[in-house]
């Protein structure tokens, strides 16, 4: 929350946020080596080469939200308005 002071010395509520922390599993891939390529001779064909299957790292990250409250604020007292007409 975050209050001001007008020019009365009165504290108002200036602004309002609702701020939420939690906790995210992050899933990371891990780099692995790329697999090695075998000489193939003349004449015979390419062997399939099984391809790894992706490996995750998991890690657990802080993150923090921010909503902002929305809100009407009224000031009891005179207007500038009628101020200037009980003067007058």
């Amino acid at each position: 929350m975050r209050v001001k002071i007008d020019q009365n010395q009165i504290p108002s509520l200036d602004t309002a946020e609702l701020i939420e922390n939690y906790k995210e599993e992050k899933k990371i891939p891990i780099k692995s080596a790329p697999p090695v390529q075998k000489e193939v001779k003349e004449g015979e064909a390419p062997a399939a080469t099984p391809v790894p299957e992706q490996s995750f790292e998991t890690k657990i990250v802080d993150k923090e939200r921010a909503t902002q409250i929305h809100f009407k604020f009224e000031q009891h007292g005179f207007s500038q308005t009628q101020i200037n007409d009980f003067i007058q």
